[in-house]
């Protein structure tokens, strides 16, 4: 707290004390550094683990943006609306719904009707991602497929939920870009890792799956290139502050 204060009548001058707000911080900081320390420790039970993995969780939350950030919820758009699923679109849904037993109320999974609620976006810890014909821009991302190990790179055709699934579980289907096979080309980047990024072909190769939205890693800036005549793309990952990423296997 800054406080105005006159000392034995002379010029005014600006005494800094430690008010409750700061003290409140300071001690704050201080106690979370410490139980982190201590959670990290080996000589701890195994009846605490829940516990340790609640922390962890917690703990490592991207809070980037707003006090929301942590939250899968709505960002200002068009008013979702109900659409019937394309057949291909429909069967790998079906399919990651079989995958994942776990996310469909009924174990009938072929009962499942093609009727979604379609969104125009999606916040994903803070982050905005959309489909292509919304804003071509945010619909560049990394991602996973559920179940795999490697990072893909690809473009969100759609976002929509399903009223027969666990609620709050947010669905993409999403196009990929083929890996260049060049290992010279290639080189050039993948030297630098993950944050290297990724050297593609410039259209999406066909291949199409459908992901959950805690399958998304992050965006990537789409930067066009000639190597060798051929018209490729290389793909920048723009963050990935609580995901551990590997080399992709394509």
């Amino acid at each position: 707290m800054c406080r105005l204060a006159r000392l034995n009548d002379s010029t005014p001058k600006l005494r800094i004390n430690l008010g409750d707000l700061e003290a409140t911080f300071t001690m704050t900081a201080c106690r979370a550094a410490n139980l982190e320390w201590i959670m990290h420790s080996r000589n701890l039970s195994h009846h605490i683990r829940p516990l340790l993995d609640a922390f962890l969780k917690v703990s490592n939350e991207d809070h980037r943006g707003t006090r929301l950030a942590d939250e899968n919820h709505f960002p200002p758009q068009k008013p979702p609306q109900n659409v019937t699923l394309e057949l291909h679109i429909r069967k790998l849904f079906l399919d990651l719904l079989k995958d994942i037993p776990s996310l469909a109320k009924h174990s009938l999974v072929s009962s499942v009707p093609p009727t979604v609620l379609e969104l125009e976006k999606i916040s994903i810890s803070g982050i905005i991602y959309a489909r292509e014909k919304s804003l071509p821009r945010d619909s560049n991302i990394i991602f996973r497929r559920p179940g795999g190990s490697s990072d893909r790179v690809g473009r969100i055709k759609q976002i929509f939920q399903s009223e027969h699934v666990t609620p709050g579980v947010t669905f993409l289907a999403v196009t990929q870009h083929r890996l260049v096979a060049d290992p010279i080309a290639q080189g050039v980047y993948r030297r630098f890792g993950f944050a290297g990024g990724y050297l593609c072909d410039h259209k999406e190769d066909g291949r199409q799956y459908v992901i959950r939205s805690t399958d998304v890693i992050s965006h990537f800036a789409r930067t066009p290139l000639v190597w060798e005549g051929e018209t490729l793309m290389h793909a920048l990952p723009l963050n990935s502050v609580c995901r551990c990423c590997r080399s992709p296997v394509w």
